[in-house]
């Protein structure tokens, strides 16, 4: 998580779903990092593509970083509690 503050890129898009924000910016390992964040008051979910978050691929890898767990999938679909974030880091598969 620090690597991704101390990049020195601001985050130049965001993107609702919902309640559910994802804000990005690009990594300097490769790839973008994503935060998401439930905006909303109550549990929220929200579904992204892969477009949105600039991958031209019909899969994407992710790593979670709080959870040290990485993933294959063709979208993201997350369902979170108030005031819930996850961040990843995702690449083309």
């Amino acid at each position: 998580m620090i690597a991704i503050d101390r990049s020195g890129a601001q985050s130049p898009k965001a993107i609702m779903a919902g309640h559910i924000e994802a804000l990005m910016k690009p990594y300097q390992g490769g790839g973008v990092a994503v935060l998401l964040a439930n905006l909303g008051t109550g549990t929220a979910s929200g579904r992204f593509t892969l477009s949105q978050f600039g991958i031209t691929t019909a899969r994407g890898s992710g790593y979670n970083v709080w959870t040290g767990k990485t993933n294959t999938f063709s979208g993201i679909a997350v369902t979170m509690g108030s005031g819930q974030t996850m961040l990843f880091i995702l690449k083309a598969a």
